[in-house]
């Protein structure tokens, strides 16, 4: 289901649901960035059982990141540090949902294999 602008009430909503889902459930790791004792931004990471492989893998289940906190690399620190909770667990793969488009990180390509 994509949202609309001018559905932004039920969209904010839905963070808010993901958000209780992720502090809540213990299956998902949660890592927070802060600039002067504030939390600026978060990333949601679960492990995610390929469908046909059965292969696991890491998952981006949430990258939130503060609006006025935008275009400072918090995001991108972020990630960088779901890619490595992705390695430290021995995930081939590391993936996301960005803008839309699914987004794939093969962690072997990094290993040299």
């Amino acid at each position: 289901m994509w949202v609309g602008v001018n559905d932004f009430t039920s969209f904010k909503q839905k963070q808010e649901t993901l958000l209780n889902e992720t502090l809540t459930d213990p299956s998902y790791t949660i890592y927070v960035a802060k600039e002067e004792e504030a939390v600026v931004g978060y990333i949601a990471l679960r492990e995610h059982l390929h469908y046909f492989t059965e292969e696991k893998q890491g998952y981006v289940a949430a990258l939130v990141v503060a609006s006025e906190h935008e275009g400072k690399n918090v995001g991108k620190r972020l990630l960088a540090k779901g890619e490595q909770w992705a390695k430290d667990h021995g995930y081939a793969c590391y993936f996301s949902l960005s803008k839309g488009r699914l987004s794939s990180r093969n962690m072997l390509d990094d290993q040299g294999t």
